[in-house]
């Protein structure tokens, strides 16, 4: 295999059936390196004379698989395919045929080709080189390289019916097509099918004897065998995407795989009760009768279900499966291995998606890195994308990761790409919802998922790899037309009149009767609503209902105790809930919603972290988030106009009364700081970063001529043990927390007794690096995102005992 190794980049594998896991059909994967071959029929053989540099792509990463071929790029076709060197090509410097003017890089393959007797010409001199070659003389060719001549016994007739016949014979006219000139494609495919037919050997008298070589053994050097692609094999191609298939495995002189054909077909679902059929997306294969697994592949993401047997009583069930089938039509008739994939963690994609590759992970979860320790890309299948660095923010990502060897590397990841908008029409637990008139599954791992509360609902639907629906967002609808009410009548005999304050701050009177009041009857002022419209802009639905504590689709009345966390997180009776994205905030003035003599609208972020002593109202959605809540107004007006940052360099300098003072250069409140102090006096707390190995943040008060008039050293805390406490205990410097995981809104340390600390949504986030000998170099802004093994240094700003919701945050990388 040396000698060819100049031939050989990447070998990719192709499989002529492979369907991916996620697909009842036959789909091929997308060719690595060549953009438009994906789906053509000749695929397959196309992919493999790629990467064995038989067929060369262009520049810009097409094939043109229908662009017509010369006679003397077929030439260089076959000399590849022999895997003819460049040193002894070297030696082919001339030829005989007297037409190659023009042809000066192909003259080394004409003239190999003309030696040995696969290129003859036209009797006359000429090789025609630039003449479109067809398909009987690309047979001739490819024959006369397997080593026939004119004289050989199994050459019956004249030309060329004498080397088509035999070529039938051979399977080398297999998925060629009946045309007479010959495209790249259809190259391509005839080189593959000759690749493993013997070699002859022809007497002079014309007794032809096979050969045990083939091209892909003598001359590529390789042996090839039928078995299963299993995950410990040795390769030098990716073959993540095919462990568990059945099929020939080429392999080097060194026993690595460099090619798979595939004899098995791969198909995900379900078997019924009986194990009599496996169902594909709505498809029933029928199981042959008594069908047991004969082998069983190493790569299974459930080692439960890593057991061979009969399929009839090892395998559940109403249980997704992939299976390697020996497929013949709707027929089963044969398992070569089953594996039950589930995801190890998922999550739509976030900004810094790009930066967590770049370090080798996705979602936490770490890549296999190569001796450049940069990512493995031949250690895991990747489905949805061609590559990791089309995977954008908001795409929908599912990492896998084998669950039944010490390895928690990744294996594979599905990214969804696509998203859906419409309306809602209808929903089953059978079929999913079905929106725009097409029905979608709902993903087993959907972080949010549609409901038959959403019929009628114009929603945005993100898409997992599989199409099914893994997260939405109401655009339109019932679910989120949240309001106050402000005004409320109980009027006998007469429709009722309610005023409510909607989530756009517009406050409108409606008239309902007693059909669309809730069922306790009118909602009392400062309760909130669920409210609908029909397409006049009449009220025509309305929930609203008042529970001492939390059930399902209510409005839970919070007298006291009611905390605010951060936007992520609120709390009371004891119990945390989660804050929907899109939660809507109104604010009352007066003692009590049902006194308020105003209502008005407000931002999460505004809503103080502290506890809210009046009473508020808070309403949950059907999975227990918070989709709306009712505050104080002094209770959304959080804030001060302090600055909180770091300090770079401290210079002694003076003001415009020429007094001294110090000049202060850094960061504040995530922008550049640049002030003088009111005095010189004012400036001594402040540490030069270069004579020190502590990380400093500062809060700086600033005078109404701009100036910093007083600055006070902030301490960095944590939360002792998870917990909230009267007294957090304080992080030196030296020590900093270890990030495990982070996330919007959170940290989690790597050590227990810390735990999960909370971020406030206006938190800013500095870097901070250090000189060789321990001290602080310098600070900037840090727009990254948080990674585990980070060092992090937390401040809360609000000096809040509960310490909940830090606002400013030092980065160690």
């Amino acid at each position: 295999m040396r000698k060819v190794l100049s031939f050989v980049l990447c070998l990719a594998l192709v499989l002529s059936s492979f369907s991916m896991a996620f697909a009842a059909d036959t789909t091929a994967k997308t060719a690595a390196g060549l953009s438009d071959i994906a789906g053509i029929d000749n695929e397959a053989a196309v992919q493999v004379a790629y990467d064995l540099g038989i067929v060369t792509g262009n520049p810009d990463g097409t094939f043109l698989p229908t662009k017509a071929v010369t006679r003397a790029e077929f030439a260089a076709m076959i000399t590849r395919a022999l895997a003819i060197p460049d040193s002894a090509l070297a030696g082919y410097t001339s030829t005989s045929f007297k037409d190659t003017t023009g042809y000066t890089w192909a003259v080394p393959y004409l003239a190999f080709c003309q030696s040995k007797g696969i290129l003859l010409g036209d009797g006359a001199g000429n090789v025609m080189p630039g003449r479109t070659i067809n398909t009987n003389e690309a047979v001739t060719m490819v024959l006369r390289a397997i080593g026939y001549t004119s004289n050989s016994s199994e050459l019956v007739g004249v030309w060329p019916a004498n080397y088509v016949t035999k070529a039938q014979d051979l399977g080398i006219y297999d998925d060629v097509a009946a045309v007479t000139s010959v495209d790249k494609a259809n190259a391509a495919q005839i080189i593959y099918n000759a690749l493993t037919v013997n070699k002859v050997q022809v007497a002079t008298d014309g007794t032809t004897t096979p050969l045990a070589a083939k091209m892909i053994t003598a001359g590529l050097d390789c042996t090839y065998s039928d078995a299963i692609v299993n995950q410990g094999d040795s390769s030098i191609i990716n073959i993540a995407p095919y462990v568990g298939a059945y099929g020939t495995i080429y392999r080097n002189d060194d026993g690595d795989i460099i090619a798979v054909k595939e004899k098995s077909t791969f198909l995900t679902g379900e078997w019924n009760a009986a194990k009599t059929k496996f169902t594909v997306d709505d498809v029933d294969y029928t199981m042959a009768t008594s069908q047991t697994v004969t082998t069983t592949a190493g790569l299974l993401n459930d080692a439960a279900t890593a057991s061979s047997g009969a399929v009839k009583t090892t395998f559940p069930a109403d249980t997704t499966f992939t299976i390697a089938a020996d497929l013949s039509g709707k027929t089963i008739n044969g398992v070569y291995t089953v594996n039950e994939w589930k995801v190890t963690g998922s999550d739509k994609a976030d900004s810094g998606i790009q930066q967590e590759i770049a370090d080798n992970k996705l979602l936490n979860y770490d890549f296999t890195e190569n001796d450049d320790e940069n990512i493995d890309t031949t250690s895991f299948d990747l489905v949805g994308v061609t590559s990791l660095d089309k995977i954008a923010e908001d795409n929908v990502v599912y990492v896998y990761t084998l669950g039944n060897v010490s390895s928690n590397d990744i294996v594979k990841v599905a990214v969804g790409t696509q998203t859906v908008e419409g309306v809602v029409s209808s929903f089953s637990s059978d079929d999913g919802a079905k929106i725009s008139g097409k029905y979608y599954d709902i993903s087993d791992d959907a972080a949010n998922k549609l409901t038959d509360s959403n019929v009628s609902d114009t929603v945005k639907v993100w898409l997992d790899a599989y199409g099914e629906a893994y997260d939405f967002d109401v655009t339109e609808g019932n679910a989120d037309n949240y309001a106050v009410v402000t005004k409320a009548t109980a009027q006998s005999g007469f429709d009722k009149i309610i005023k409510l304050i909607d989530k756009d701050g517009t406050e409108k009177s409606y008239t309902f009767d007693d059909d669309i009041a809730p069922a306790n009857g009118t909602p009392a002022v400062g309760s909130i609503v669920l409210f609908g419209l029909d397409s006049d802009g009449i009220l025509d639905s309305m929930d609203a209902t008042s529970n001492a504590v939390y059930t399902t689709d209510s409005c839970v009345t919070v007298a006291t105790g009611l905390t605010v966390s951060t936007s992520k997180v609120l709390s009371f009776s004891n119990k945390s809930y989660a804050i929907d994205d899109d939660v809507v905030v109104f604010t009352y003035e007066g003692a009590t919603p049902a006194t308020a003599t105003d209502f008005d609208i407000a931002k999460i972020a505004d809503v103080d972290d502290s506890a809210i002593a009046s009473a508020s109202a808070v309403y949950f959605d059907e999975d227990g988030v918070v989709t709306a809540i009712l505050v104080p107004e002094d209770s959304a007006n959080s804030g001060d106009n302090d600055l909180y940052g770091v300090v770079n360099t401290k210079e002694l300098t003076t003001n415009t009364d020429n007094d001294k003072v110090y000049s202060l250069v850094g960061f504040a409140n995530g922008t550049a700081l640049d002030k003088i102090t009111s005095s010189q006096s004012k400036g001594t707390p402040v540490v030069d970063p270069d004579n020190t190995t502590a990380i400093n943040v500062y809060k700086f008060a600033v005078n109404a001529d701009g100036d910093v008039s007083e600055i006070t050293p902030q301490t960095a805390y944590y939360e002792d043990g998870g917990a909230l406490t009267s007294a957090p205990a304080v992080i030196t410097s030296a020590t900093g927390i270890t990030v495990k995981t982070a996330g919007t809104g959170y940290i989690t340390a790597s050590t227990a007794a810390v735990g999960t600390l909370a971020i406030a949504d206006n938190a800013k986030y500095y870097q901070v690096t250090f000189n060789d000998d321990g001290t602080v170099d310098e600070y900037s802004v840090f727009n990254g995102t948080v990674r585990e093994g980070y060092k992090v240094w937390l401040y809360d700003t609000d000096t809040d005992s509960d310490a909940a919701g830090y606002e400013v945050v030092v980065v160690l990388k």
